[in-house]
């Protein structure tokens, strides 16, 4: 283990994928608060990585509409920020291209239309015209349609981490590509934590957010935690496939 920096932030962030750089984000606008964010960039190589984000890809569905009104406040309140991070980064990651809804049991659509109007959104029930707004869409003659063409779309996950990123070190906050092995309970009266990074370099906070997903699982980073308080997590394997296409025919699909 390498010395200590000398620099004790007031925030620690590990893991710097969407959650843990959009936190990063917003910690470093609190008025003197340091922040640093700890955490691996994308690999050009994946094979034989330990650590593999769920932000490694170009797509991603971002919406309002949900049967569950929790989680619309909750989209329409990402949706309500993107432009202006876009604006203040430089870094374009939403395309608002509208967000289709199909379901083929009656009461969920009735369930959805009801949360809609009551959080003010715009969808409309397009089951009995979605033939004539995607005629190139073949669905089952009892699917019911809803669609949302503002406030509804997709994102770059890759770009939306660039941005808050970018926006995080507009505050000065500190980013370190390297992965954190562990967090330790300091011995020093002047902070609370050491988060040790697997190089052996020592990092030194009054406050540690982990935000690494189910990759925390494979690194001890709670043993400063009560036993009762541990963090139930278990990892399970996922298939991914990834695909390739020409760029003529990237153009073709815009």
């Amino acid at each position: 283990m390498s010395a200590p920096e000398e620099k004790i932030y007031d925030l620690i962030v590990v893991g710097a994928g969407m959650i843990g750089s959009a936190a990063a984000h917003h910690a470093s606008q609190i008025p003197n608060t340091t922040v640093c964010l700890v955490g691996p960039p994308e690999p050009k190589v994946r094979k034989g990585q330990d650590i593999f984000g769920c932000w490694f890809d170009e797509g991603r569905l971002c919406y309002q509409i949900n049967r569950n009104k929790i989680w619309c406040n909750l989209g329409a309140k990402s949706l309500a920020r993107f432009r202006d991070l876009e604006k203040l980064t430089g870094v374009k990651f939403y395309t608002e291209s509208g967000y289709a809804y199909v379901t083929l049991d009656k009461s969920t659509l009735e369930n959805l239309m009801e949360v809609n109007q009551k959080c003010g959104f715009e969808a409309q029930d397009i089951t009995n015209s979605w033939k004539n707004i995607f005629p190139f869409l073949h669905l089952p003659d009892n699917a019911s349609v809803v669609w949302q063409s503002v406030n509804g779309g997709h994102i770059i996950p890759r770009k939306l981490v660039t941005a808050h990123q970018t926006a995080a070190q507009m505050c000065d906050a500190q980013i370190l590509h390297k992965i954190v092995s562990t967090v330790l309970p300091s011995k020093c009266d002047t902070h609370k934590w050491d988060v040790v990074t697997e190089c052996g370099s020592v990092l030194q906070g009054h406050r540690v957010l982990v935000a690494a997903g189910g990759f925390a699982a494979l690194k001890p980073l709670f043993h400063h935690v009560a036993p009762q308080m541990v963090p139930d997590l278990e990892l399970r394997t996922q298939t991914i496939s990834y695909l390739c296409i020409s760029a003529e025919e990237a153009q073709r699909l815009k």
